[in-house]
């Protein structure tokens, strides 16, 4: 499995996190063809086009996904798992949440921990899209302006105060990984801590404290292919968790493993796009 991410136009940054692509390039069994893949909640929405193969995503309802079909996946508050039964290209968007409703006629809170298939939101473009992407599939450029231009066609520009109150309130809490207390960032914004809560519920799909907690962890889950298990821990709990027991209790929440257990993976996985791309060259 490799992922590949690119930067969005000017005009989609503020709203737009990332386009990405991600393929079967390592032939390894543990992360391909009906085994499922562990992925890591980040606090942000996925548009998600799936090419050549059925799959199914856990979270935690299974739900089975028809080849070449497009999803939007809401923002997920635990572990969730992709597993694909062939040989597969998906294609995606990484949005901001609360950015959802300027390209969808959909708010980020009706699909918390869920997914919502295009073809159920008259999404006109969807068909059409999948088409343009299947005969691209072999030129990644072109699948990415392929998605671009979906995304500006898509785009509705109604930008309100409450969706810039929580742009710069998701800012505010990415900037201190999550270490944030809410009751003062709602004092800053001139806000009663509960209306903070309730335009997040709605506007991003989870309140101000929970989507603090998955970017405390989601930080705390990056990890370089030169670190030791011991540069990785550390670094993880410099990013404000209580000690180490609170912190190994909130890893294993929001990624389904230990600390040491997804080091390890990754470790694996590491190893193994070396071997792809050391093949690739020979």
């Amino acid at each position: 499995m490799k992922v590949r991410k690119f930067c969005p136009c000017p005009q989609l940054a503020p709203f737009v996190k990332s386009f990405w692509i991600l393929t079967n390039e390592l032939n390894a069994s543990e992360y391909v063809f009906g085994s499922p893949m562990a992925m890591c909640p980040d606090g942000y929405i996925d548009i998600v086009f799936i090419l050549g193969a059925k799959s199914r995503y856990s979270i935690p309802q299974k739900h089975e996904i028809k080849k070449n079909s497009g999803l939007i996946l809401g923002i997920i508050t635990e572990n969730h798992t992709l597993a694909v039964d062939e040989n597969f290209i998906i294609a995606g968007i990484k949005i901001f949440p609360h950015s959802l409703g300027l390209f969808f006629d959909i708010q980020a809170g009706e699909i918390n921990n869920d997914i919502v298939l295009l073809s159920d939101t008259k999404d006109g473009l969807c068909v059409e899209m999948i088409e343009k992407l299947q005969e691209n599939i072999t030129d990644t450029g072109k699948m990415i302006n392929i998605l671009e231009n979906y995304m500006l066609k898509k785009f509705h520009e109604n930008i309100d105060d409450k969706i810039k109150m929580i742009d710069y309130s998701i800012k505010i809490i990415k900037h201190y990984n999550g270490s944030v207390e809410i009751s003062k960032l709602a004092d800053h914004l001139g806000l009663s801590k509960r209306l903070l809560e309730m335009r997040f519920e709605k506007l991003v799909g989870v309140g101000p404290k929970l989507f603090s907690r998955i970017i405390r962890v989601n930080q705390a889950a990056v990890l370089n292919d030169s670190d030791t298990i011991k540069k990785f821990l550390e670094n993880s709990l410099k990013l404000g968790f209580f000690d180490q027991s609170h912190y190994i209790k909130e890893f294993k929440k929001f990624t389904g493993m230990t600390p040491k257990q997804y080091f390890e993976l990754c470790v694996r996985r590491f190893q193994l796009e070396r071997l792809a791309e050391t093949g690739s060259k020979n």
